[in-house]
């Protein structure tokens, strides 16, 4: 998919250019509790986790003091060339603190998307408190 696509997922995700996403209406979803991040995240297909590798010399394949990150489920590569203290954050870490709001409300999540195949994901929620 081109930077100049935007291509609409099921309930309001959005993968493509930043810029077009901003206006588009989505319904809502509820959280309530951590599982309901975990359905989310699995209904979004963002269970997936990054991981870091070692980069290697490709013709002496010496390992390089570089790494790079990648999404486990379909091994595609987010970045290059990241020292060793890159630290990959994880989805269910990023999604978790809403699950610890919602303890204080329901949260519901209004919009969100995801580039670069996943490298970056946001989402824009409302704390409802009583």
């Amino acid at each position: 998919m081109s930077n100049t696509q935007l291509e609409s997922k099921k309930d309001g995700f959005y993968q493509g250019d930043k810029s077009k996403a901003n206006g588009d209406d989505i319904s809502s979803k509820i959280i309530t509790s951590e599982s309901d991040v975990h359905k989310f995240l699995a209904e979004e297909e963002l269970d997936y986790t990054v991981q870091k590798y070692q980069e290697v010399n490709p013709f002496t394949k010496e390992p390089l003091n570089s790494y790079g990150s990648y999404r486990t489920d379909n091994k595609h590569v987010f970045k290059t060339g990241l020292g060793n203290a890159y630290t990959p954050f994880q989805n269910i870490d990023a999604f978790r603190s809403i699950s610890e709001l919602a303890k204080n409300g329901e949260v519901s999540i209004a919009r969100g998307g995801v580039w670069n195949g996943g490298a970056e994901t946001f989402i824009k929620w409302t704390l409802m408190v009583e």
